[in-house]
């Protein structure tokens, strides 16, 4: 079956998303929506109210029991502080879910179901250090800068460690992703509502930017979610413990996303510099390789960048409408 297919995952699973209401867990659900077979179950954990399933990953006893009450045959560990910049403003918290609240969740899982399969979402800010000596690959050794990325580093490591040798675990590395559903501590859903606020007024969009030079690899979370989703399908079961880069394999800078932005913008624009949106970047340049990932589940990226950009300008306009 090739890999742009979602028929996923087999007949009589219980599928555990944490995180299903976050940005990448909407996206997610979508596309595991589409390829359930009878008998499976799709369980929503997190702390909305909206979810099937009470998740807190700041309470143990909250994880464990919700772990025993899913009982399930796969997770899709989603959940967690997202944000680089937040998790630099409260790194106990962040390591407290993202590290210590993980460690819960494995230990439960271990205890329900110790031929279960987890994908953990790490990423590519594992490898921080290493990007100055060009494009990273899985081979490459991580050296983290920052909080955030030293706590998925090191959860990673807790994960082979805590759970049952039975279990599958399939670690993934995406790079940068955007797309609509994004919230606005992010630099491009942040950059369309400034635009969308403008055209809505009809004046001359002011457009307040920090640093806009580094380069990234950026992709749109809807292929992020497909090879997540191919990959548990690919290993469910197996007992392995693999890690992937997930990336487009091609570096932008920051201001071609606002270039993008601009060139669909229906008012004149200017941008403005704004001091206290400047932060300096360690990393210039952040180039990832995922020729792996291609290589085992035939996967490729299929939104262009541009599309992405204009679904997120479309949907910062509808949403200002609908307000």
């Amino acid at each position: 079956m090739a890999a742009g297919e979602i028929a996923i995952l087999s007949s009589r699973r219980r599928i555990m998303v944490t995180g299903s209401n976050g940005f990448v867990g909407r996206h997610l659900i979508k596309t595991l929506e589409q390829s359930l077979q009878p008998g499976d179950v799709i369980v929503r954990a997190g702390r909305e109210p909206t979810c099937d399933m009470a998740l807190d990953l700041t309470d143990a006893k909250s994880v464990t029991a919700a772990v025993a009450a899913a009982a399930p045959d796969i997770v899709f560990h989603l959940a967690g502080e997202a944000s680089v910049a937040q998790a630099a403003n409260a790194a106990a918290a962040t390591w407290q879910v993202n590290f210590v609240g993980t460690m819960a969740l494995a230990v439960a899982l271990g205890e329900v179901n110790p031929n279960a399969t987890l994908l953990f979402t790490s990423s590519a800010e594992v490898y921080g250090r290493a990007f100055p000596d060009g494009v990273v690959d899985e081979l490459a050794r991580p050296a983290p800068l920052s909080v955030y990325a030293q706590a998925k580093l090191a959860t990673e490591q807790m994960l082979a460690a805590v759970l049952p040798s039975s279990a599958t675990l399939i670690v993934v590395r995406p790079s940068n992703h955007v797309g609509p559903g994004q919230d606005e501590r992010f630099v491009l859903p942040s950059l369309a509502r400034q635009l969308a606020l403008a055209e809505r007024t009809g004046e001359t969009a002011r457009i307040r930017v920090g640093n806009l030079s580094s380069e990234r690899d950026f992709m749109d979370v809807r292929d992020v979610v497909t090879a997540y989703a191919a990959l548990v399908r690919h290993y469910m079961g197996t007992g392995i413990r693999e890690v992937f880069n997930i990336s487009s394999q091609e570096t932008r800078k920051i201001s071609s996303l606002l270039d993008i932005l601009l060139e669909n913008a229906r008012v004149p624009s200017e941008v403005i510099v704004d001091p206290g949106r400047v932060r300096s970047s360690e990393v210039p340049v952040a180039a990832i390789q995922s020729a792996r990932l291609r290589e085992v589940i035939g996967w490729n990226p299929t939104f262009a960048i541009e599309q992405s950009v204009r679904d997120v300008l479309d949907e910062a306009r509808t949403v200002l409408v609908i307000s």
